[in-house]
């Protein structure tokens, strides 16, 4: 069932079978009684129950999910669950009501459903390729694969493209046609990148803020976003801020731990702030009380 192939399968145009299936819950509550249906190529099915029914149980069945208490799912004379999952990895495809992310990347993710097999063969030297003798030798004393993890798997000509190069618009089209983009745009820009293995993102980045800039001001837009200048102070950020030029990335630097941070606050004191920083807290905790002595603690 585990063995690998690089070859592409055929497509499956069998029907989709359940015979005599019977599924149950993890308590052993019956989901499915036995049951019986088939699925041509070509037909849209709609199962419905209720949240905790069957129809889940079924999916999941033909999915490869959760095994049968009895009864088969098969693809024409095939049992689906004797299939390599060289077949079923690469024609089956389960869209779970349950939001889940593997302990990887984002992009580890999003490309999971086409790695099937290493496709490149990755060279070391010295001491890596003394790592990697031992990898493979502990992988087989212990009974597990010895494939190399560091190996290109994608099937790039699955997704539509030709390698690494033009991989990202057609993942793009797919995230376009499930709404995912936005989502994913969002949750990248939230995101700290690692700059040791995309060398070319921070230039890319202050690439993409100079045309930003230059569309707000060709839209006449300009005035809705305050731009950090050398030598300005930026009225839309906090004085914190302004001192970083950006945002703080971390804790340490966020809040009230940067004014306890020794190094800022020897910064400060060089540049000859730290007292009128202190001048203006106090002008501004007095007016605060001034505004606010008549009300009640």
């Amino acid at each position: 069932i585990g063995a690998l192939t690089i070859d592409d399968p055929g497509p499956m145009t069998n029907p989709l079978s359940a015979i005599g299936l019977s599924m149950t819950d993890d308590g052993g509550a019956m989901l499915l009684d036995r049951i019986s249906l088939q699925v041509k190529p070509g037909e849209t099915v709609a199962l419905v129950s209720t949240s905790t029914g069957g129809a889940e149980a079924l999916a999941e069945a033909f999915a490869r999910l959760n095994w049968p208490e009895s009864g088969r799912v098969a693809s024409g004379a095939d049992d689906l669950l004797e299939l390599p999952e060289a077949v079923t990895g690469r024609r089956i495809s389960y869209a779970s009501s349950d939001v889940f992310l593997f302990q990887a990347s984002l992009r580890d993710n999003l490309l999971y459903g086409l790695k099937h097999a290493p496709l490149t063969s990755v060279t070391y030297d010295g001491a890596a390729a003394d790592q990697q003798r031992w990898n493979i030798d502990e992988a087989r004393r212990s009974g597990n694969p010895d494939l190399d993890i560091h190996s290109d798997w994608i099937d790039y000509a699955s997704a539509g493209a030709t390698g690494p190069h033009d991989l990202f618009e057609a993942v793009r089209q797919v995230l376009d046609a499930v709404l995912l983009s936005r989502d994913i745009l969002d949750l990248g820009l939230r995101s700290s990148a690692d700059l040791t293995r995309h060398t070319e993102l921070a230039g890319r980045i202050v690439e993409l803020r100079a045309a930003l800039r230059t569309r707000l001001e060709h839209e006449g837009l300009s005035g809705l976003v305050v731009p950090f200048e050398p030598g300005a102070y930026n009225k839309e950020a906090t004085i914190g801020q302004n001192l970083l030029f950006g945002a703080a990335a971390g804790a340490e630097l966020a809040d009230r731990a940067l004014a306890a941070n020794p190094y800022f606050a020897s910064v400060l004191r060089q540049a000859g702030l730290d007292r009128t920083l202190y001048e203006m807290g106090l002008e501004i905790a007095e007016q605060a009380i001034e505004l606010f002595a008549d009300l009640p603690p």
